[in-house]
């Protein structure tokens, strides 16, 4: 994955790394875990539900709807007892359109549990933690990363077999009839996938 070798290297150079001669130093186990592909799209206000599609999208649009995103990362890699050591999420912002930062404010993240199917009630549905953190806050593409490693383990310690988050905005609609939102890759994109980059000591 993109930042694996950046981050293992920044670890090494920690000392987690073990330098041989007996040292009991272990060293930490670095694993990138795509979102699952039927469980991350976009769900708006009226009832549209999309996992289907190369990109999902947040913001509103020219009739007043509104979308929230979604993504889900499955958790059986990790094995049990694992001491998580860092753990963030990488998603690449491909698209914007209108000034949806400027009107609806910053892209906002909140940590959710909405199991095995994406629905429509999930875009009203309540968050373990919301608001946790900004996902973006600039119409500029590229890649975006975002530290989870206190979700992450909340979701550990609960026994969840997904760690799932939902992406919106501030502000649900800005009300001026114009279309402002943001596009990002899901799973079904050929590139720059949807990544929950996980450090853990085993």
């Amino acid at each position: 994955m993109r930042m694996l070798s950046t981050a293992l290297a920044v670890f090494a150079a920690l000392g987690f790394v073990g330098c041989g001669g007996g040292s009991d130093v272990v060293s930490p186990v670095g694993i990138g875990i795509l979102s699952t592909p039927a469980l991350d799209g976009h769900v708006t206000a009226t009832g549209s539900v999309s996992t289907g599609d190369v990109v999902m999208a947040a913001g509103d649009s020219v009739t007043g709807d509104i979308a929230r995103f979604f993504v889900s990362f499955p958790l059986g890699a990790i094995p049990a007892g694992a001491q998580i050591q860092s753990a963030s999420i990488e998603m690449t912002q491909v698209n914007v359109l209108g000034t949806p930062y400027l009107d609806l404010g910053g892209l906002a993240l909140d940590h959710m549990d909405y199991g095995p199917s994406l629905e429509f009630g999930d875009f009203g549905l309540g968050a373990l933690s919301p608001a946790f953190a900004l996902l973006s806050t600039t119409p500029a593409l590229g890649l975006r990363t975002v530290d989870v490693k206190p979700q992450l383990q909340a979701d550990i310690v609960a026994l969840r077999t997904r760690s799932q988050y939902r992406c919106r905005f501030g502000a649900t609609t800005d009300g001026n009839a114009d279309d402002d939102f943001v596009q990002f890759n899901t799973n079904e994109a050929p590139s720059d996938k949807p990544v929950l980059v996980v450090f853990y000591l085993p």
